[in-house]
């Protein structure tokens, strides 16, 4: 960064050298002719203190074009630099809200797991109290089961089971494998992990 403003630097002094030799060699021209002008009378219609005033007002004006330009040259860089200036805090100012708004976003996708987590859990709680969703509870922690085995790990009949296991298999929460002799259930999903 300090190699490119010095780069920057030496190429505005360069353009600056440039306006102040095409200056020079503008007025430079314009003294040529008059002094051409001037010298071509005899010295005795040579009015000296006309020619003081005019080379001293050839120099005011130099002076005053210089300036001119310079001031110009030096007013168009500032509005350049203003305005990438002005562009770039824009554009600072855009991330810094676009910052705070995914800031903002990810701590209320944070607020939102913690609600999700905290109603799962109340929900498992809740859901758990039946018979229904006991056997939800069961298959995903023993894996695949069989109604006889299922019954047995609730203490209830086989018959309640399989009512529940209809019920759980149209809800898509279950899968029960009719290939195979005794039927085997497994778990798709739960209601409290959705």
């Amino acid at each position: 960064m300090e190699e490119d403003l010095g780069k920057k630097s030496r190429r505005i002094v360069l353009r600056l050298l440039g306006i102040m030799y095409d200056i020079r060699s503008k007025w430079e021209k314009k003294l040529e002719s008059f002094m051409n002008r001037y010298t071509s009378q005899s010295i005795g219609e040579f009015p000296f203190s006309e020619f003081k005033d005019i080379v001293l007002g050839y120099f005011a004006d130099f002076h005053s074009e210089l300036s001119r330009s310079v001031v110009k040259y030096v007013q168009t860089l500032v509005e350049k630099y203003t305005s990438t200036i002005e562009n770039l805090e824009t554009r600072i100012a855009s991330s810094k809200i676009y910052n705070n708004v995914v800031e903002d976003l990810r701590r209320e996708v944070e607020t939102l797991r913690e609600k999700n987590t905290k109603l799962q859990n109340f929900m498992k709680k809740e859901l758990l109290r039946t018979v229904k969703y006991k056997i939800l509870a069961v298959l995903e922690k023993d894996g695949e089961l069989n109604v006889k085995k299922l019954a047995a790990r609730l203490n209830v009949s086989e018959n309640r089971v399989r009512k529940y296991l209809k019920e759980l298999e149209d809800e898509k929460f279950i899968e029960i494998r009719r290939d195979v002799r005794p039927y085997v259930i497994s778990l798709l999903k739960t209601p409290w992990s959705l």
